[in-house]
């Protein structure tokens, strides 16, 4: 199909779009579609393929007007896609009923496009890039060492002792919302010092038992996270309740003979040596993870972008809907207060989606530009690795994320992962001394 375009630009990323389908056309998409359809129909008293056109067309003629004018508007679409670069940030609103078809006519009908701003690609390959020497310090190793005696401890009960960092308590908890409890559990092992509670951040909680002894006892209020995978919680503000069973404190072991065989090494040195090189390991990827982010600073800064006010309003209003959200969650009721505290983000917030969405298409254009494309497997395993962190089952993480609508995101993080990766493999690096 050879379709004529009038494209006119009303502002920055907003089009106007001209589209005129030729008679011919129409009449052989038209063909084409009673075709198809005598092809998987059998009519009574004729074979497949043998219908005659006018019995079709009597019997499915409105609904084949419809089908037509979506396969030609869709071909329309493909074509201004693909022959005149515009991309679109979104499908256009068209008004199919409103299409006068008739396959003696030219086709001809317009609508606005939102498109993704045009801008030049910057310059992302061969950037210079000076990397600091990575060094690491014996008392860098000796807390490492301290480190591995800790995961080695034996938890001892302490039953006289006061709550403090680093402790192991045993607890039963509870989140309720007014009288009904949505969530507990009892016996559970609680690593004291973290901030977070079964799952809730809960450092005002937490601060409530410090100095404690068991049984103790302490209550807050908390907000469940709006992905929690505990489903009837999420963004819920709750009362935890916590009741402390015991203490336990871990024992850590001296660096012995058997500590030693215990973990694999033959004395202390090749210990330390081996945690020297985790350790740099370590320093190493903390340095290129801190490189990429100046390079990507570096080429999403020189991209000369001009954002749609339309598009950054839609976004700030978002964001003013969250915060809303967040900030009754927190306990903010007063509506002449909430109305306040919003607006006094909206300035520093504009900036920052500004700045985000800024970053999303360089980084999106990049990737279309270098061929760096996320698949299913890929999508796949993130899921895999972010059911193992929460230490939730696959299929539940992968339903959270599907309700949510949230593939597509996680699509897209794993592609601009990539972009990032690129930018670094393709720099010239030279280390500082």
């Amino acid at each position: 199909m050879d379709f004529t375009f009038d494209i006119k630009a009303l502002a920055p990323c907003r089009k106007q779009i001209g589209v005129t389908i030729p008679g011919e056309q129409v009449r052989a998409e038209y063909d084409r579609q009673y075709g198809e359809l005598n092809r998987q129909l059998a009519m009574p008293g004729f074979r497949k393929g043998h219908a005659p056109r006018k019995m079709l067309e009597k019997r499915f003629g409105t609904a084949m007007v419809g089908e037509v004018k979506e396969s030609l508007v869709r071909a329309a679409l493909e074509q201004l896609v693909r022959n005149h670069k515009v991309e679109p940030m979104a499908p256009p609103s068209i008004d199919l009923h409103a299409l006068a078809l008739d396959p003696a006519k030219d086709l001809r009908f317009e609508f606005e496009l939102a498109t993704r701003p045009e801008f030049e690609t910057p310059s992302w390959q061969g950037l210079p890039l000076e990397l600091p020497a990575v060094n690491v310090a014996e008392e860098d190793v000796d807390k490492a060492v301290d480190s591995v005696r800790r995961r080695a401890a034996r938890l001892e009960p302490a039953p006289d002792a006061a709550i403090a960092e680093g402790d192991v308590l045993v607890i039963d908890w509870k989140a309720s919302e007014g009288e009904a409890v949505l969530a507990e559990d009892k016996g559970v092992w609680h690593p004291y010092g973290r901030g977070a509670v079964a799952g809730f951040v809960a450092a005002e909680v937490e601060q409530a038992l410090l100095g404690k002894k068991a049984p103790a006892e302490a209550r807050g209020q908390v907000t469940a996270d709006a992905d929690d995978p505990r489903e009837g919680l999420r963004g819920k503000a709750l009362s935890l309740e916590v009741q402390v069973h015991e203490v336990r404190r871990p024992v850590l072991p001296e660096v012995d003979e058997a500590f030693l065989k215990k973990m694999d090494y033959d004395d202390v040195a090749e210990m330390r040596a081996d945690l020297k090189r985790q350790l740099t390991r370590a320093k190493v990827r903390e340095r290129d993870e801190a490189a990429e982010d100046g390079l990507v600073d570096t080429v999403v800064g020189s991209a000369r972008i001009d954002l749609p006010a339309d598009l950054l309003d839609q976004e700030l209003e978002s964001w003013a809907a969250r915060r809303r959200m967040e900030l009754e969650q927190e306990g903010t009721t007063d509506a002449a207060r909430l109305d306040a505290q919003v607006a006094e983000g909206r300035a520093g917030a504009r900036e920052r989606i500004a700045a985000e969405l800024k970053r999303f298409f360089v980084l999106d254009r990049i990737a279309r530009d270098a061929g760096l494309a996320v698949g299913d497997q890929e999508v796949a395993q993130a899921l895999s690795e972010i059911a193992q962190a929460y230490g939730r089952p696959v299929e539940e993480v992968l339903a959270a994320y599907r309700q949510g609508g949230r593939i597509e995101e996680l699509r897209t993080q794993l592609r601009h992962r990539k972009v990032r990766e690129e930018i670094r493999r393709t720099a010239k690096v030279s280390e500082k001394a």
